[in-house]
């Protein structure tokens, strides 16, 4: 077989691969571990409700109480853990400012998809392009950077641009 022809297979192999390893294992995984740490297991909420008989008059009084698991491990590991958010993890924590998104009026899973497919493309045209150029590996390199970050500055403006039109923004002002 060709050449070109090959390096196109394995560019739609490293495609495929990168998407459903991103979607699937990074973004679905990270994002339920992420909504798990919202509510921590070591907090117990409950709630009294006490009737009280005052002469001929009933009262009712509810207490919401909460009861907190002091232990010094936990608050440790915390400590070395740092709280994540959906920004974070998303890693738009330069567009959700640039473009004044609000990410609880987002699909989550409608970004996540479109997030993993930009850097899907991202890797494996890189990867298809330098296969294909026949110079030596450090102008290889060179032009990787180069194409790498182009296409994520590239590709992450027009996705930020695309959430704005789905009108995802805060309070619905939109930034230019």
């Amino acid at each position: 077989m060709d050449n070109h022809l090959i390096t196109l297979i394995w560019g739609i192999a490293i495609f495929i691969i990168v998407f459903v390893i991103n979607y699937f294992l990074i973004l679905k995984k990270g994002y339920k571990k992420i909504e798990k740490n919202k509510t921590p297991k070591d907090l117990l909420a409950f709630s009294v409700t006490t009737k009280l008989n005052v002469g001929k008059k009933k009262l009712q009084v509810n207490n919401n109480i909460s009861l907190i698991n002091d232990n010094n491990k936990l608050e440790k590991s915390k400590e070395k853990e740092k709280n994540k958010t959906i920004e974070d993890f998303l890693g738009f924590s330069l567009i959700i400012p640039k473009f004044n998104l609000d990410i609880n009026k987002m699909n989550l899973n409608y970004v996540f998809i479109l997030s993993s497919l930009i850097n899907s493309f991202i890797i494996s045209a890189v990867f298809v392009i330098i296969y294909l150029i026949p110079w030596d590996l450090p102008y290889k390199m060179l032009i990787g950077f180069v194409l790498l970050f182009a296409l994520i500055y590239a590709l992450y403006e027009l996705l930020g641009r695309h959430l704005v039109k789905k009108g995802w923004v805060k309070n619905g002002k939109q930034k230019n």
